[in-house]
């Protein structure tokens, strides 16, 4: 038996509204916006897409007798 220590790479999207006047300042106010938006409520409405996982560390499990 051997235990795994595997990250996962998601790529997550936040929508968030914003008013502005220009589409920089909406950009900027919207990535502020996401950015303090805590993980626990953006999971709630957000879209998770599943991008990749890698290995980082693999340990042997053995048995004690």
């Amino acid at each position: 038996m051997k235990c795994y220590s595997i990250n996962v790479h998601y790529d997550v999207c936040v929508p968030v509204d914003v008013l502005a006047e220009t589409e920089e300042e909406a950009l900027s106010k919207a990535q502020d916006q996401a950015e303090r938006t805590p993980l626990s409520e953006a999971l709630t409405y957000c879209h998770i897409n599943y991008t990749d996982a890698c290995v980082t560390d693999i340990q042997t499990i053995c048995k004690s007798i």
